[in-house]
């Protein structure tokens, strides 16, 4: 899209994003005229549901002024922003909605009640989670239902955010043993490819339409090694979902608390700040409400972060490596364990999104 008779610059540049709170301000009003005189905490139990309750007002309104594009009815506007306008569309709702110092709120969905004021400490929004997860999983997956302890369990949540001088990031919070697992479990799936290269070839029932949806019918070609490829890939899961219950066992009872910040750079396309947060002892002692200082105070460095990393990397190499060369030399690939088949059905909404985060990309 060409941006025409639309100056961006006072708003953002390729990584700063910053709303203007006059102008935010003005929308809290409108949507409700009394808002300023409510106390903070009232402030952000309300500004919570604005957008589920004006949607339209509030992207008419920032349409007009902001983009200077016409609002229609009734329509997916959102295919007329470019990403760079998403993206400042994005920080402005985020400034409305947001709450506390700064702005914060979680781009998953919540239910109609969820009032993130209510929660003392992110540990407490997290042992709630977890726990109604762990009743859900009891509840429709009982036979194969298995009690957790609770550990720390921010497994990369979505979420938006403004800092202290109000520009706006993108951001997700990840407990350290699951950011761990989830680069190690990257690196494994690199390695796999290496070792036996593969892709995905396409099944004769893919795009069949049937009712609720539409099959995703892929298989892997692996040149022959599809059985080999499969036991080892069963093997390093294994060992990595071993390690993801060591690590949160030891985190656990680990009393220190410490934070890690992961931030993009000058040449990535948006503004990103992802956040580690050790264990639950940490989580403890961050509120939403001061939840950027609150990190602040346990920040250790990056290089610690990577250390961790490295640590655990080498031995998943060792491991990988020495499993590879035992199915090579000694595996039947005749001998197959059996394993449930499953259907995949994708929602046509679902595929739509694919393509225009693949459009968005290109």
């Amino acid at each position: 899209m060409i941006l025409q008779k639309l100056n961006l610059s006072k708003h953002m540049s390729k990584q700063t994003i910053k709303p203007d709170q006059a102008l935010v301000k003005r929308l809290l009003i409108r949507i409700d005229p009394l808002f300023l005189t409510y106390d903070k905490s009232k402030q952000d139990k309300e500004r919570q549901s604005y957008y589920d309750q004006h949607d339209d007002m509030i992207t008419e309104f920032l349409f007009k002024h902001v983009f200077e594009i016409e609002f229609e009815k009734d329509v997916d506007n959102d295919d007329k922003l470019c990403k760079e306008q998403l993206d400042l569309f994005n920080a402005y709702l985020t400034s409305l909605i947001g709450i506390g110092e700064n702005s914060f709120i979680y781009n998953e969905y919540q239910s109609e009640d969820s009032d993130l004021s209510t929660y003392p400490s992110l540990y407490d929004y997290d042992f709630e989670e977890f726990h109604f997860q762990q009743n859900a999983r009891k509840e429709h997956f009982e036979s194969n239902f298995i009690e957790m302890p609770y550990r720390l369990y921010l497994n990369s949540n979505w979420s938006r955010l403004l800092d202290q001088q109000g520009c706006f990031y993108y951001s997700t919070q990840s407990s350290l043993s699951h950011y761990l697992i989830h680069k190690l479990y990257e690196h494994a799936a690199e390695r796999m490819d290496q070792l036996i290269p593969h892709n995905f070839v396409e099944g004769p029932n893919n795009d069949k339409e049937i009712k609720g949806g539409i099959i995703w019918d892929f298989k892997i070609d692996a040149n022959g090694l599809e059985t080999q490829l499969e036991e080892l890939e069963d093997r390093y899961r294994k060992y990595l979902n071993q390690i993801l219950h060591e690590m949160n066992k030891t985190l656990h009872e680990d009393s220190e608390s410490a934070v890690y910040f992961e931030r993009s750079t000058v040449d990535d396309d948006e503004p990103r700040w992802d956040i580690i947060i050790k264990n639950a002892q940490t989580a403890k002692n961050i509120s939403f409400q001061t939840y950027l200082k609150d990190c602040e105070k346990y920040l250790k460095p990056k290089e610690e972060l990577e250390e961790l990393y490295q640590q655990e990397l080498e031995k998943l190499n060792a491991f990988i490596d020495q499993n590879y060369h035992d199915v090579m030399e000694n595996f039947d690939p005749k001998v197959r364990r059996l394993k449930r088949k499953m259907k995949v059905i994708v929602a046509p909404e679902a595929l739509e999104g694919l393509s225009r985060i693949r459009d968005e990309e290109e």
